[in-house]
């Protein structure tokens, strides 16, 4: 099953916001699904697991302090500050990030803003990204500390966008179903769901 950038869109931003997300957060991770998805990196498999362990948790793993004190931190939550931070220094280090692989658009999008190349490597994970480009080797499941550092560029681009398999679209929709508002006559009567 393939789907379109904005079905992806609308799909992981409802997922996310009935595990307990934010609808600003659940925006957040629905582009930065987005964008892996057009660097050609399946992360639905991830984000679906992600999603169903820390259903209505999300709150425990939000940046608690700063510097990171906690063993478990949101990829999301770290990402929107190191984009929006424009961390300085040549090598930054983050411990306890859970789902590694849901950095990469932040780190893409500071790669953009500070002109350069940058390097992500966790566990056996090790990944370059530039502002037009992420490649490398991807581990989905990987998480614990994050170094990010600035070097050239090694590993070729992947160059095809992945299908999402209908078993990771129904976690999406069970997670979705519980933003919608039940159905009533009052409902009916207004419109809706027409």
């Amino acid at each position: 099953m393939t789907l379109s950038r904005s079905e992806t869109v609308a799909m992981v931003k409802r997922g996310a916001r009935g595990a307990g997300y934010s609808w600003g957060m659940a925006e957040e991770i629905a582009a930065a699904c987005a964008t892996l998805c057009a660097n050609g990196i399946n992360a639905q498999p991830a984000l679906s697991q992600y999603l169903s362990v820390i259903d209505g948790q999300s709150h425990r793993l939000a940046i608690q302090s700063w510097p990171l004190t906690q063993d478990h931190v949101c990829p999301f939550h770290l990402g929107c500050f190191i984009a929006e931070s424009a961390q300085d220094g040549d090598v930054l280090t983050f411990n306890g990030v859970q789902s590694a692989v849901f950095l990469l658009p932040y780190v893409q999008r500071l790669a953009a803003i500070k002109g350069r190349n940058l390097h992500l490597r966790v566990g056996d994970m090790t990944v370059d990204v530039g502002a037009d480009y992420i490649a490398g080797d991807i581990i989905l499941d990987a998480h614990g500390t994050v170094v990010i550092s600035t070097r050239k560029r090694e590993f070729e681009p992947l160059c095809a966008s992945p299908s999402y398999p209908v078993q990771y679209c129904e976690v999406m929709d069970r997670l979705g179903q519980k933003t919608m508002v039940p159905e009533s006559d009052e409902s009916r009567a207004k419109g809706a769901g027409a």
